[in-house]
């Protein structure tokens, strides 16, 4: 099966802004819509191009995979976030008025986040951790960064470490997971 070129889907550039493609993306989406014409499939293909495309994380893997196809890590990636990205491309709302809805909401759900940090003290040192108000999208970006630096820590250390330095690590690493969504999240809002 040949794969897709999420870049094409879309009409645009592979150096596009997010604008740009926050453009197309509704531009195609208002063609390929089942009420104006389009199919349910391909309305899911342009939603799948827009979900690895406007996140800044994934749309780095897929043209890391794009410019090393031999690239094995960004192929396993990419397959991961392909997945997810076709589940969620599925679960559009059907109707046109009920998609614009959806498609403001998230939009604005990214536009209206506020951030914040806040101070804990581990091991008697002072730690920021990222939060957010008024988004859920920001704190599902700063919740899934903290379970991949987890998971992170776990593929690079495993369960090696003794008792105490093991949390201690581990929470290191699922703060810095955190910092990571908040900072992909920030950048994803400034450029909306």
């Amino acid at each position: 099966m040949k794969k897709l070129n999420y870049y094409e889907i879309l009409g645009v550039e592979k150096n596009a802004s997010i604008d740009e493609i926050k453009q197309a993306y509704r531009k195609k989406a208002f063609e390929c819509h089942p009420d104006h014409g389009g199919t349910v499939t391909e309305m899911q293909i342009v939603n799948e191009a827009w979900e690895i495309l406007s996140d800044p994380h994934a749309r780095v893997v897929y043209d890391r995979e794009q410019t090393n196809p031999n690239d094995q890590e960004a192929q396993r990636e990419n397959r991961q976030n392909r997945a997810r990205a076709q589940q969620k491309a599925a679960e559009y709302p059907k109707s046109w008025e009920a998609f614009e809805k959806y498609l403001n909401n998230l939009l604005n759900d990214i536009r209206n986040a506020e951030y914040q940090t806040e101070y804990v003290t581990l091991k008697g040192i002072r730690i920021g951790l990222p939060t957010s108000s008024n988004s859920y999208s920001a704190q599902l970006f700063m919740g899934v960064g903290g379970v991949l630096g987890l998971i992170f820590m776990l593929f690079l250390f495993g369960f090696f470490a003794p008792g105490s330095l093991f949390i201690t690590v581990a929470s290191g690493f699922a703060i810095a997971g955190a910092w990571v969504g908040y900072f992909l999240h920030k950048i994803l809002k400034n450029e909306l």
